[in-house]
């Protein structure tokens, strides 16, 4: 929760999302990146998309978002592929590790939801399907 109230969500969907009058998303698996007021209301919402591969996997792919005490957004996606390339809120980003399955860590600007940095770690080949956080 940020100091006006207002909190970042961070949800695992498919196809279009619509949250209020907002409305994002492709026609695969993504997560969506959104903001709610402090009364309720949707006031931003984009998209974090696995362009290579195309879309996260329906089954195994998870993800889970913290804020550090600055109000970024520390994103974690489990992977059971290699993540090459993953677009954010329009930005592509890659990376260049070859892995079976990957373990990428973002850290997300808390206003403008623009990477500040980020890094891929290879996983043991399934970690990705069985880690546990």
């Amino acid at each position: 929760m940020h100091d006006d109230g207002s909190v970042d969500v961070l949800m695992r969907t498919y196809g279009t999302t619509t949250l209020g009058s907002l409305s994002v998303g492709p026609n695969n698996y993504h997560y969506v990146l959104a903001k709610l007021n402090d009364s309720g209301g949707w006031t931003g919402a984009s998209t974090i998309v696995a362009e290579n591969p195309s879309g996260f996997d329906v089954s195994y792919d998870s993800a889970i978002m913290t804020e550090t005490s600055s109000g970024d957004l520390v994103v974690s996606f489990w992977m059971v592929s290699d993540a090459s390339q993953l677009n954010v809120t329009g930005s592509v980003n890659w990376f260049n590790e070859t892995c079976s399955d990957s373990l990428v860590i973002m850290r997300i600007d808390g206003s403008e939801w623009t990477v500040e940095d980020s890094m891929e770690y290879c996983l043991t080949e399934y970690g990705g399907r069985y880690a546990e956080y």
